[in-house]
């Protein structure tokens, strides 16, 4: 309908939709009363351009039905109606708003449905957060807090944080203040949590020091409160709540409700959740300090049986042990995350998956190793291979700020487990970290004298530490070494080690994927390789990898060919620099790249069924 006014123009439109606009809105069938409501907005835009005053006058008419909407008794077309009053409103001049929208809101305040009157809360709220549409004048404050006298409790809550930035701060004070601190205490379990729900966005209304200090009082009054999901809302809001508030507003009785909070014998698992999202931003804003107080939360969390609760916690352990530093991580957050792994295995500690890489970095050195080898042995065997994915995406950053012990025994092993997956995703997501690990190392083993070619190839690798500058003089150069060294840059003691664990990882490679009796295996040897070449590391692909892959050209399986194929056809610039040796592998089997191409081309040859 829009689109036709728009193209036909105002006169011609509105005598053909006439009828329509009079009969459509009292269809028996709401998805018809809906699809048209939801044309007003549209349609009057088209009219007031068009029709001058007479389009003008047919504007408010349709204001008038867009109002008429809300008393349906289906939610879609009540939703329609509001959209489409929020809409037109913006074509309405200020003195139009009196006699043709707030004067319809007046009836629809007494009117004696109470879901009518809910509506109505909710579209009072949004207009006066509107300030292009409904000048201060409307002065809508009043109309909502009336509205909180009767059922429509839980639009006014949500609806005030919205209409307060338009009020004068005095009226925030005197009026806004008092209804809210009201509704926090209503007898109805299910306000108080929407008033504990708003907290922070209330907080943020007033002016910062002693006003958003005293509203940790009414936070300490809901998170005592006799409805565990008063308590849960309460401490969902404490991270913004605490963001809000000057650090020394933060009393002792905030901290006790808060340990209160997690003992209490009917506290269920929302209100655990809850406490543990929320404990990294109580940790943040008291400090090491008064860390103290907080710690019985912490260990009540950690103690629990639920995993739901634990993974939660896992899920923040990263931020907490941000917050608390290394000094606190013998003490507090280590035993903490063995409790999770003792209550909750695998399904738990899944939470911690997505960050382990940055949770691995705040490790104390000394205990890395032997926190992180059983972490990634229990998320390597997670039954869930999204959580497989989120692990075996951090391998190699993982190999990067570990020990050459930890990276044999553990990563290297793992990173090779996981190409063998069931699940394609997780197998091509270890043969990238497979690559980019092996590249890594075989830069770190490469010798800084060594020829140049292997000295760029470890630079383009993405993982080689950087060599002193030629420019630099001698006693600058050794210092930017010493740096580079303390960095994590090896010196010729524990370049050995690092080649020790290439060779290792190379071994695996080639016994447990070139030389494998499964096809999906051969196949991600086949992917490791054409990752190391998309990295430019030419000179390991040639000197670790090229004669394993010369053996595949003969495989089997289609699959494996058509992956070779690919590398071949699709690669060939790095393949190119390789001289001789991409020759050797192109001429020994120039019938399985024909095979293979034959494979790829004739599902394209094939004569289409007509």
């Amino acid at each position: 309908m829009a689109a036709a006014a728009e193209k036909a123009g105002f006169h011609a439109s509105s005598e053909a939709f006439k009828q329509a606009v009079e009969v459509l809105p009292n269809a028996p069938e709401p998805i018809v009363r809906c699809a048209f409501i939801s044309q007003l907005i549209p349609l009057a835009r088209a009219w007031d351009k068009d029709g001058g005053a007479q389009g003008h006058a047919e504007v408010l008419k349709l204001m008038q039905t867009a109002l008429d909407s809300l008393e349906d008794d289906v939610e879609e077309v009540t939703s329609a109606g509001q959209a489409a009053v929020l809409g037109i409103v913006r074509l309405l001049a200020p003195e139009e708003l009196q006699p043709h929208m707030l004067a319809s809101l007046d009836a629809l305040e007494r009117h004696p449905d109470d879901e009518v009157r809910c509506i109505l809360a909710e579209l009072v709220a949004t207009l006066a957060a509107d300030a292009e549409s409904v000048p201060a004048e409307a002065d809508l404050l009043p109309r909502l807090l009336r509205l909180a006298t009767d059922t429509a409790y839980l639009e006014v809550v949500f609806g005030l944080p919205r209409l307060a930035p338009r009020l004068p701060q005095e009226e925030v004070n005197s009026q806004l203040m008092p209804a809210f601190r009201k509704l926090a205490a209503d007898r109805v379990w299910l306000v108080r949590a929407a008033a504990a729900s708003a907290l922070p966005a209330i907080a943020g209304l007033l002016p910062e020091g002693e006003a958003r200090a005293g509203l940790v009082d009414l936070w300490d009054d809901l998170a005592g409160d006799t409805s565990r999901w008063v308590v849960s809302s309460a401490l969902t809001a404490l991270g913004p709540f605490l963001a809000q508030l000057p650090a020394d507003s933060l009393s002792d009785g905030l901290l006790q409700q808060l340990h209160k909070a997690v003992q209490r014998g009917t506290a269920g698992t929302d209100c655990l959740m809850a406490a543990a999202g929320a404990l990294p931003a109580v940790a943040e804003a008291v400090g090491a300090p008064r860390w103290a107080a907080v710690k019985p939360v912490l260990s009540a969390l950690a103690a629990s049986a639920d995993k739901e609760v634990l993974h939660c916690l896992a899920r923040d352990l990263p931020r907490l042990a941000r917050a608390l530093g290394p000094d606190r991580a013998a003490s507090d957050w280590l035993p903490a995350l063995k409790e999770i792994q003792r209550h909750g295995g695998a399904e738990a500690l899944a939470g911690l998956a997505p960050q382990l890489a940055q949770f691995a970095e705040l490790l104390p050195p000394e205990r890395r190793g032997d926190v992180l080898q059983p972490l990634v042995a229990v998320l390597r065997g997670s039954a869930s291979w999204r959580v497989r994915t989120e692990l075996t995406g951090q391998l190699s950053q993982l190999a990067r700020s570990s020990l050459a012990q930890v990276v044999e025994q553990s990563l290297v092993p793992s990173a090779v487990q996981l190409c063998q997956d069931p699940v394609a995703a997780v197998r091509h997501a270890a043969a990238a970290e497979c690559a980019a690990m092996a590249a890594h190392l075989f830069s770190l083993v490469v010798a800084p004298t060594g020829p140049s070619g292997l000295t760029g190839t470890a630079s383009s690798a993405g993982s080689a530490p950087a060599e002193p500058s030629a420019s630099l003089s001698r006693p600058e150069a050794a210092a930017e070494a010493a740096s580079s060294a303390r960095a994590g840059a090896p010196g010729e003691a524990d370049r050995d080690r690092w080649r020790e664990v290439l060779e290792s990882l190379l071994q695996q490679l080639k016994c447990g994927l070139a030389r494998s009796r499964s096809f999906r295996s051969r196949h991600s040897f086949v992917l490791v390789c054409q990752h190391i070449l998309g990295m430019q590391a030419v000179d390991l692909f040639q000197q670790e990898l090229l004669p394993e892959l010369l053996k595949l050209a003969q495989d089997p399986v289609v699959d494996v060919r058509l992956a070779l194929c690919r590398l071949l056809l699709h690669d060939e610039g790095p393949l190119n620099s390789l001289g001789s040796a991409v020759s050797a592998l192109r001429e020994h089997s120039p019938q399985a790249k024909s095979r293979a191409a034959a494979d790829i081309a004739v599902p394209a040859m094939a004569p289409q069924k007509k």
